[in-house]
């Protein structure tokens, strides 16, 4: 397995101080690193899920795609982006052989990808 920079990338982006458009903060595109494949299983309430493979060792991930715009249309949007913050929080600091691991988190204007275990 790969040691990536996950921990690190995670904890540091929830350090950083949320503007009105982001859940974290803005990050360098998910593309840069990994290789989004096929649609794993089916759509959720909140996004869905794909493939990745990691571009420096083809380690495989599932990554939750999750569309901000669900959340940009309410007139509550704070309350969902620290809904947000506090499950990639808590998902960040787990660690349990039953339950998936959080890696990394990509945010871009309109999408929140959240890197997992496969």
């Amino acid at each position: 397995m790969i040691l990536l920079k996950s921990n690190y990338h995670v904890l540091s982006l929830l350090q950083s101080p949320a503007g009105g458009q982001w859940v974290l903060k803005q990050t360098e595109p998910i593309e840069k690193y990994y290789k989004l494949g096929k649609r794993l299983g089916q759509p959720g309430q909140f996004g869905y899920a794909l493939l990745a493979t990691h571009i420096d060792g083809n380690q495989n991930f599932a990554v939750k795609v999750i569309s901000k715009a669900r959340f940009t249309r309410s007139a509550d949007i704070k309350y969902h982006y620290e809904q947000l913050r506090s499950e990639i929080t808590v998902m960040s600091k787990m660690s349990h052989p039953n339950i998936v691991k959080l890696y990394e988190v990509y945010e871009t204007l309109d999408t929140l990808y959240l890197v997992m275990e496969l």
